[in-house]
């Protein structure tokens, strides 16, 4: 059994609706891919997303994302999670 595959047997993920803090912490700290985020995670795919668009540079992120109120989020975002994890 994996490292990622036993992690997610302990939690149990049936009906187990994630955070973004512990989304983050997969992604970045377990090195968990987003695709398998993904599959394990259906529920919470809009969630695993904005964190996976974290890992782009500010400047990349202004070209992606033409909606002002979701790129003013998504920075909001990256910048409280990524204080959290300093923090922690």
């Amino acid at each position: 059994m994996t490292k990622v595959n036993f992690l997610f047997t302990q939690i149990g993920t049936e009906k187990f609706k994630m955070t973004y803090q512990k989304i983050y912490e997969l992604k970045f700290r377990k090195k968990v891919p987003t695709f398998k985020l993904k599959k394990i995670f259906p529920n919470d795919h809009g969630k695993i997303y904005q964190i996976a668009l974290m890992e782009l540079p500010v400047r990349t992120l202004k070209r992606l994302v033409r909606n002002e109120k979701k790129l003013v989020r998504l920075l909001l975002l990256k910048k409280t999670l990524t204080k959290r994890a300093l923090h922690s």
